[in-house]
């Protein structure tokens, strides 16, 4: 049963007190109630009492698996009863009544998303054990203002509560309790508070601060403010929009960068808030937890772009280095080294206008695959109609220059290659072990830390410490004469050492390979990309955290990666924004109702916000393609034979390549593919790859070519206009496997010398191993496939005939009397007479 509204004298007195700036219990309208707490016999039980309004909260842990997309981050629920003992408001027949929706809504944005847990720290082993955190809300009585008193009872019992101690050998996890070991309290980023206003119709009545029942029952709108110590903004929260216009005030000359308050209503939002992040709490468990996840506050990324890739590589391979020079495709530029761009030639211009623009420019022209060679080469006038282009000489380059990486730099370096020419790296741990045997004092918690693991990290050392080969993006670049420089970070400290490891190992690619490249160090992928190309070629940057506002405020946003195509152009039409810091005005509510999911990443990435992970991609590619559109469309059947075997050439060049780093690689399938405009359109026939010892060129165009007779009608109309050749799953092969003849014998299988492989000649095939000659039948002409088909059932016929010839002999050898095994004398062993025997020799053994 509900209790009655408030009746009208009720009503009168209190709204006539209130503009008398008096309240019914005697406080003033911005006037809190004191809190009351007391705690329970458990860790992390703690009762909170505003007046008569109470609130119970408890945090209890247990173990968990975590999410598949969160790995390295623990679990934190956040659960809330009201029931009637409450209030006889909250009889709603088993359903969650309004209040208990609205106060589960706020303690979740308050207590889990705001991010008050570090979820790092509760992770115990990635991607299998997790702590799970559940703070469950109780409300006992409500006298008024619940929120907030639900609120400061959870943060009191999270900042109360410790979790069991764990130690981890390998995947064996023991928890230890209390009575063993002492438990750890939680990692907190911030506190945060929250405030709730209540607001009234009639506008000579002010608002109230923490409302009462009666008033809470009066009001015409509640407003709940979430703030922390640092004075962010947690959330903002309304029950009556309207009534906040109607209440709040803007001063006339006040500036704002946004233009609305609420909820997809335009929300303001100032830098401060957006780049909130910037200066994260650094304590002892944060430089000596274990778990450097992609939140990590010292987190180190760099990428490596080699200039010029293309260009690099023939200017090595040449040995030009100070000569304008530009790859060639066909008639389009690829490549363009640095000193042909001061002549204004740039990528995809034709060779005509760049030679125009520098009539010293050199020109070389790709590798290409040319009509009976089975590797690409450097031909005089490579023509569309017989060669095929090959970029197997980059690729190779690629690997060389990945692999002084890896040598480079320290094992425990994460390395994701991005492309061809770049590269991502993880340097957290690296950096975090040198910024520990730097200043060792980090390794240790002092013994007087007020506040034991959690307690702040010292102030790092002041004096300069950028490499000397680096460039410092400036905080604030716009402001003449610059403001006083901002005190080092630890953050700082940390990109330093990361400058100084991608610094020695970009000297040694250029000194070993004679390429330069260019890097960018900061503290996400993001933001690393971004600042790789900030000063090329041969540059280094980094970016700071506080230098980061100033530096993407200005930028383009359509020039971001991933923003240049539809997202980033339907972004600009929708909202007539053209820069980061225009779109930074545009609430997120209102890109969602628009742009739905990918409105999350758009939001984060122009604050600089990136927690992609650095991954290693495997090195084993699953398959490989070579393809060619033609330049004159084939129209009969033999005029595909040429393109077959220059696309045979190509995949059995990186087949044989690959084998080299990954023996024992082999494709399942072979593919072709090829398009005909007068036919069915684009048909594609693949068939089972033989396990045959070597690759050759003759071996994959005698396979394609069979593709290619059934693919083709030989009888119709042809006009094919492009051709592809594909290995697909490509697996590595078990090692050690041997013909079935291993079976039955005892002796390990030899390799086959070249006396014992069977030769085709003509119509017929010798033996290699007796000297026996085959001959087809003389019949009709055959085909080149139906040749070679009936030769092949003929040698395996013959295969057949010495398998069972050898088993017959192998059964004679086992079936043969075998002469009486000789006798052999025994040797007397020379003992002298006197050593001990039995009993007597154990008790006299030296020992």
């Amino acid at each position: 049963m509900r209790p009655p509204s408030p009746s009208i004298p009720e009503k009168d007195f209190l709204f006539s007190a209130l503009k008398q700036s008096l309240r019914i219990d005697g406080r003033l309208p911005l006037e809190m109630r004191i809190p009351e707490l007391r705690f329970g016999p458990e860790l992390g039980y703690v009762e909170c009492a505003f007046g008569k309004t109470r609130v119970i909260a408890q945090v209890e842990a247990k173990m968990a698996k975590p999410t598949p997309e969160r790995p390295f981050e623990g679990i934190v629920s956040i659960y809330s009863e009201l029931s009637p003992m409450a209030s006889a408001e909250y009889e709603t027949l088993g359903r969650a009544s309004e209040e208990e929706i609205t106060i589960t809504r706020m303690l979740d944005k308050v207590l889990r998303r705001s991010d008050v847990l570090d979820k790092e720290s509760l992770c115990v082993i990635a991607g299998q054990r997790v702590w799970h955190l559940k703070v469950t809300i109780h409300c006992l009585s409500d006298a008024g203002n619940m929120l907030d008193c639900a609120c400061l009872a959870g943060i009191v019992a999270l900042k109360q509560y410790r979790i069991p101690d764990v130690e981890v050998i390998g995947e064996d996890v023991t928890i230890y309790p209390a009575s063993e070991r002492a438990p750890i309290p939680l990692a907190m980023n911030h506190t945060p508070f929250c405030f709730t206003f209540a607001f009234f119709p009639d506008s000579q009545v002010p608002p109230v601060l923490d409302p009462s029942q009666l008033e809470q029952r009066l009001n015409s709108g509640l407003m709940s403010v979430a703030l922390n110590a640092q004075k962010e903004l947690i959330d903002l929260r309304s029950h009556d929009a309207r009534m906040l216009l109607m209440s709040a005030t803007v001063p006339p000359n006040s500036t704002s960068t946004g233009t609305a308050l609420f909820k997809g209503k335009a929300k303001a939002i100032p830098p401060a808030i957006d780049f909130n992040d910037l200066s994260p709490a650094l304590t002892y468990r944060t430089i000596l937890s274990g778990n450097l996840g992609t939140r990590d506050p010292l987190r180190v990324i760099a990428l490596c772009d080699s200039d010029a890739f293309y260009a690099g590589c023939e200017m090595a391979r040449l040995n030009i280095f100070d000569k304008p020079l530009v790859v060639l495709q066909w008639t389009l530029l690829i490549a363009v080294n640095y000193i042909a761009r001061k002549y204004g030639i740039t990528r995809m211009m034709s060779l005509k206008e760049a030679k125009e623009r520098c009539p010293e420019l050199i020109v070389v022209h790709v590798a290409t695959y040319k009509e009976g060679e089975e590797e690409p080469g450097y031909w005089e006038n490579p023509d569309t109609r017989t060669h095929k282009v090959s970029l197997d000489f980059y690729r190779r380059e690629s690997i060389k220059i990945l692999h002084m990486y890896k040598e480079g730099l320290p094992e425990n370096t994460e390395i994701e290659k991005a492309s061809i020419d770049e590269a991502f790296f993880d340097l957290t741990r690296p950096v975090r072990q040198i910024l520990l045997h730097r200043y060792p004092y980090l390794g240790q918690v002092p013994e007087d830390a007020p506040l034991g693991p959690d307690t702040p990290l010292p102030s790092p050392p002041q004096d300069s410490m950028w490499h000397e080969m680096s460039t410092i993006i400036p905080i604030t670049p716009s402001l003449e004469p610059p403001v006083e420089e901002k005190p080092t970070t630890w953050h700082d400290i940390a990109l330093s050492i990361g400058a100084e490891l991608m610094h020695d190992v970009r000297t040694k690619i250029s000194g070993k390979l004679n390429y330069t490249t260019s890097a960018g160090i900061a503290r996400n992928k993001f933001l690393a990309k971004l600042c790789a190309s900030h000063r090329k070629p041969m540059g280094q940057t980094i970016l700071q955290n506080d230098a980061i506002p100033h530096y993407i405020l200005p930028l383009q946003f359509q020039k971001i990666r991933f923003l240049g195509g539809k997202l980033g152009l339907a972004l600009a039409d929708e909202y007539d924004v053209s820069t980061v810091a225009d779109l930074l005005r545009i609430p997120l509510e209102t890109i969602q109702q628009r742009f739905g999911e990918s409105s999350i990443w758009v939001y984060q990435v122009i604050r600089g916000i990136d927690y992609s992970e650095v991954k290693e991609k495997t090195a084993l590619n699953k398959s490989m393609l070579a393809a060619k559109n033609l330049p004159e469309p084939i129209t009969k059947l033999s005029d595909g034979y040429q393109w077959i075997r220059m696309l045979s050439a190509e995949l059995a060049l990186r087949l044989n390549e690959a084998r080299q780093t990954t023996p024992n690689l082999w494709p399942k399938t072979i593919v072709l593919h090829a398009r005909n405009l007068l036919g069915d359109g684009r048909r594609s026939k693949q068939a089972p790859w033989p396990f045959v010892r070597d690759v050759t060129v003759d071996v994959i165009a005698n396979a394609a070519d069979r593709l290619w007779r059934e693919l083709v009608n030989p009888h119709g109309p042809i006009k094919v206009t492009s051709v592809s050749l594909a290995f697909t799953g490509i697996e590595g092969v078990e090692t050690g496997l041997a013909g079935i003849d291993t079976f039955f014998n005892n002796k390990p299988v030899s390799k086959r010398s070249r006396d014992d492989e069977v030769h085709f000649r003509g119509n017929h095939f010798v033996c290699g191993r007796c000297g026996y000659k085959a001959s087809l039948p003389p019949s009709a002409t055959r085909s080149e496939p139906e040749r070679e088909s009936a030769l092949m059932s003929l040698k395996m016929e013959h295969d057949d005939f010495h398998v069972a010839l050898d088993l017959s002999k192998n059964q004679d050898n086992h079936d043969a009397p075998s002469s009486p095994p000789k006798k052999k004398k025994k040797k007397k062993k020379s003992t002298p007479e006197s050593s001990p025997q039995g009993i007597a020799k154990f008790f006299n053994r030296t020992i």
